[in-house]
């Protein structure tokens, strides 16, 4: 919402939650909201977005871990099936940003088996 209100009237939603998806449609019909599984993104095209924003999208599948220095391996899978979704629409210059709880030392090497180029910023609140 923040976005649009700033001018980025191009903005596409995906959710797992079809109950969200159905309520934000109505509620935001300037953006385009799709029901989808974060671990799929079937229905998306490859290379179509410029931009993907991932908030805490993969913080959620690594909250019953037990240890960050060594998630398991189902954790592992649907973290790599994320990334790859999100590398697949994303456009051949395109920009992943991924906004996270977690601290970048853990999450970095995740992301680093997709990707040669990487820029990390950390801001702390």
């Amino acid at each position: 919402m923040i976005l649009y209100e700033l001018g980025f009237h191009n903005i596409t939603n995906v959710d797992f939650s079809s109950v969200l998806v159905e309520k934000f449609s109505t509620t935001y019909p300037h953006m385009k909201w799709i029901c989808d599984d974060m671990r799929a993104l079937k229905s998306l095209p490859t290379c179509s977005f410029d931009v993907v924003i991932e908030k805490a999208s993969i913080d959620s599948l690594t909250a019953d871990e037990k240890s960050p220095w060594n998630y398991s391996e189902n954790a592992i899978t649907d973290i790599d099936a994320v990334l790859s979704g999100i590398f697949r629409v994303l456009s051949q210059n395109g920009t992943y940003f991924s906004i996270s709880f977690t601290q970048p030392h853990f999450r970095v090497p995740l992301i680093m088996r997709f990707i040669v180029v990487i820029d990390v910023e950390s801001y702390f609140m």
